[in-house]
């Protein structure tokens, strides 16, 4: 009899130890869950991948050449060839910043100047750190360098206050600030300066500034009288409607090129609606 009872008692210890199907089915689950610490760095590397694959669906779709027309010889060069887009002429966002990248491409250009600022403020294109690093994205995926500009109007004016305008991974900024007294303009170089580590770009009528920024850019608009300015040490600049012609246009291209550090064009807008 006591034998019966020990065996009773080690059959319940036995069923005891032994788990359910369903505290063994929680049991696995548990084992499985990722840790929330790990879901987070997850989620933020496929957005970052899905925005990169966006930006380059855009840049790219429906470009079939990145080769320059006409008689513009800009095919080999190593030196800045600029397209600057000015918002006032031709508004760009995010919804159309693709088609000005493939623009870029097909015209020879390695790099964009891109306004994001007039007056100390940001536009409404660009006011949030999502936006500029959109742009930085869709242009590099584009084979494009970035320059976002900053234009000013009066000495009473400042840098935009946002930190993200200088962290968005642009190649540079530039400050478009001709209208400015020459000590307000040394003024905004040296905050500029102190407050992003990237190359400095400086667009100016002015030819006898004494300003240093990393690319000092001559506005020669007015062809005739400021050819005598084109030369090594500086960027030479074409305005598209001052040319009056294709040809005009593709001989102060040249012109600039072949004897400035490089070249930049004003604008965008002008170049797409001629035609050029």
């Amino acid at each position: 009899m006591p034998s019966d009872a020990n065996s009773e008692r080690q059959d319940r210890k036995s069923k005891k130890a032994k788990p359910s199907k369903i505290q063994q089915q929680r049991k696995d689950q548990a084992g499985q869950r990722r840790p929330r610490s790990l879901l987070v760095p997850i989620a933020i590397a496929i957005f970052i991948i899905i925005v990169a694959g966006v930006a380059a669906l855009i840049v790219f779709r429906g470009h079939s050449s990145t080769q320059p027309t006409g008689s513009i010889t800009n095919s080999s060069t190593s030196k800045p060839i600029i397209l600057y887009e000015n918002q006032e002429n031709s508004p760009v966002n995010t919804s159309n910043f693709g088609a000005l990248v493939q623009f870029a491409r097909s015209q020879g250009f390695n790099t964009i100047f891109f306004q994001i600022s007039r007056n100390g403020s940001l536009l409404s294109c660009c006011d949030t750190q999502g936006d500029l690093q959109y742009f930085v994205t869709a242009s590099h995926v584009g084979g494009e360098k970035i320059f976002f500009v900053l234009a000013f109007s009066n000495s009473s004016q400042s840098l935009p206050s946002s930190s993200f305008v200088y962290k968005a991974g642009e190649d540079g900024i530039d400050l478009d600030m001709s209208t400015l007294p020459p000590s307000s303009q040394s003024n905004l170089l040296s905050a500029l300066k102190s407050a992003f580590n990237g190359t400095t770009a400086v667009t100016t009528y002015n030819f006898s500034t004494t300003l240093k920024p990393d690319w000092l850019i001559f506005e020669t608009y007015n062809w005739a009288s400021d050819v005598q300015y084109v030369h090594a040490g500086i960027i030479a600049s074409v305005e598209v409607l001052s040319a009056g012609s294709k040809q005009n246009y593709e001989s102060e291209f040249n012109t600039a090129l072949k004897n400035s550090d490089g070249v930049m064009v004003f604008d965008y807008w002008a170049l797409k609606n001629k035609g050029y």
